[in-house]
């Protein structure tokens, strides 16, 4: 008995260690502040065991979305791990690696032979799709999501399995749901599966899945809750989207066609390739269903897991931040391996395991290659801002975040190469009209510009939209206005046009473009400019209690305090 738990040991500890190998390769890059690692962890002002904190982390969203759990999980990068970025992402390794082990357990509980699971969950855990929540410190949310949803799988099986009440299952519904809201479904799915195994014991079907249904049911509660007024993406259902995005992660589940960490809006231009080969999976998998007579309610049951796990994904963005996105596919992979696993078994009970061994170990091999090949190229730009946003606007119509996240990178570096290449993608004719898409990328150009001193060059691209009068629409308008109306000002003095670079800062001052530490430097600067020292020190002072790091603050007192006279 005791060399036969050692033995399963053995092969969870072989799936959890197997499934991180690839991703070793991203454990030397650093933060993405410009993505949402800024937001998520580098600035998150609530990241600490306090009750204070603890009870903000409970009862606010994080960019519109409730993941308590994933911003406890960050509090432990933060207190124990002290941000440094490779113990972040080793942390999110390990975390993955239990989740890839689960999901062997899962096949496991499905009679899947265990040479067979461990090969289904590594090429499953190994496919390059997997690196947008691996290595990606900010998805922490997706890792710890499917590691309780798979816990609760797990227990809920075994629970389902001996006709036991399944308590563990129903405690791991809440930071489920809690970590990241894409497994609401996971209810349905457990009652699915319990009415297509046994479709006529329903009061001992009920014994099992009362706790988990419930316990799912108020988690899914508390976050629609806590996020219908804030649901993010565009919220405009569209059913050719929907459609094709099902058919783009049934291929993606095999192979992802076309990687892009910030992903463009659906166009059929762009994506029939990978709607067509979901397609043929589909049909292939059908025949193979076919073929082997495979019993319906198997095949239903199935069919409603991978639909109704896509439900939250087909809302066109409703709980999501866009309409497609590699990372969103990872529950639905595990659907499709499960049932590949499941096929496979049925395969090999008919008395075909040679035929079915050769042409497995040939197709694993071919596919774990590949994936190892294009995890080692795509992983290292997770932990580079610039490679990751050049990469994502490689594409012909890239996503607006992306080319706002260049610009901004390019900004953060003081990179005026960064930001002409994200101005010139912006301001691409063959874009679609988009006022602040325009807007924004004369601004960065501006703002290139500035940072190579082309003052004129500068001042063409600022001064018609900061001089205006007129409100006009702009993406980041709070980071790259009191941006650009700094690079304005700075330009405008270099020309020796005080009179114009004060009407500048009398707008920014007007329009309150900034926060407080930079409003109260403009207004100081203004004083400067006019003449009144006075106003100018007391402005600067303000500045500097809210930035007290801020070195051009500290210098700008210092020349101005040596310049006064004694009292």
């Amino acid at each position: 008995m005791k060399s036969e738990t050692v033995r399963k040991l053995g092969w969870y500890g072989a799936v959890a260690l197997g499934s991180i190998l690839p991703f070793l390769i991203g454990l030397g890059g650093g933060f993405l502040p410009e993505w949402d690692d800024g937001g998520f962890l580098l600035e998150h002002e609530h990241l600490s065991w306090s009750l204070p904190d603890l009870y903000w982390q409970f009862t606010h969203n994080l960019q519109t979305v409730y993941t308590p759990i994933a911003t406890l999980s960050h509090t432990v990068d933060r207190t124990v791990l002290g941000m440094i970025p490779w113990l972040c992402r080793l942390h999110q390794l390990v975390l993955y690696g239990v989740t890839a082990a689960l999901l062997y357990g899962i096949a496991r509980e499905f009679r899947i032979r265990p040479r067979l699971a461990l090969g289904l969950t590594l090429l499953w855990a190994w496919n390059p799709a997997r690196v947008e929540t691996v290595c990606w410190i900010a998805e922490r949310k997706g890792v710890l999501s499917a590691l309780f949803a798979f816990g609760a799988f797990w227990l809920f099986l075994r629970g389902f399995r001996h006709g036991r009440r399944a308590m563990g299952a129903a405690g791991l519904m809440f930071p489920a749901i809690w970590s990241k809201p894409w497994v609401l479904p996971l209810p349905g799915v457990m009652v699915t599966y319990a009415f297509c195994r046994r479709p006529r014991t329903w009061r001992r079907n009920w014994k099992t899945l009362l706790l988990p249904v419930l316990a799912g049911g108020l988690a899914a509660a508390v976050s629609v809750g806590m996020t219908f007024q804030e649901l993010s993406g565009n919220g405009a259902f569209r059913a050719e989207v929907a459609v094709g995005n099902g058919f783009r992660y049934l291929a993606a589940a095999l192979w992802p066609w076309q990687l892009n960490p910030v992903h463009p809006r659906f166009g059929w231009a762009t994506v029939w390739p990978e709607v067509t080969a979901g397609v043929l999976l589909m049909f292939l998998l059908g025949a193979v269903i076919w073929k082997l007579r495979v019993r319906r309610l198997t095949v239903i049951g199935f069919v409603l897991a991978y639909g109704g796990l896509y439900l939250p994904l087909a809302t066109g963005g409703g709980f999501t931040n866009t309409d497609y996105a590699d990372r969103y596919g990872f529950l639905l992979a595990a659907v499709f391996w499960l049932f590949v696993g499941v096929l496979a078994e049925i395969f090999m009970r008919r008395d075909r395991l040679k035929e079915i061994s050769r042409v497995w170990m040939i197709v694993a091999a071919t596919l774990a290659t590949g994936y190892w090949v294009e995890v080692a190229r795509y992983a290292p730009l997770f932990g580079d801002s610039a490679a990751l946003f050049r990469a994502a606007v490689s594409v012909p119509q890239p996503n607006m975040k992306a080319m706002e996240g260049l610009g901004l990178t390019g900004w953060n570096r003081q990179d005026p190469a960064l930001l002409e290449l994200a101005a010139a993608k912006m301001l691409d004719p063959a874009r679609p009209p988009d006022p602040a898409c325009r807007n924004t990328g004369l601004l960065f150009a501006g703002l290139a510009a500035g940072l190579r001193y082309d003052s004129e060059t500068a001042l063409r691209f600022l001064l018609p939209l900061l001089e205006s009068g007129e409100p006009f629409s702009l993406y980041n308008g709070e980071t790259f206005l009191p941006a650009s109306c700094s690079v304005a000002v700075e330009s405008l003095l270099r020309l020796r046009a005080r009179d114009r670079a004060c009407r500048v800062l009398e707008i920014q001052l007007r329009q309150r473009w900034g926060d407080p530490a930079e409003l109260h430097f403009a207004s100081g600067l203004l004083g400067r400019l006019t003449g009144d020292d006075q106003r100018a020190l007391r402005e600067w002072s303000e500045a500097l209690k809210l930035r007290p790091n801020d070195e051009r603050i500290r210098y700008n007192l210092q020349v101005l305090r040596s310049q006064r006279p004694a009292d």
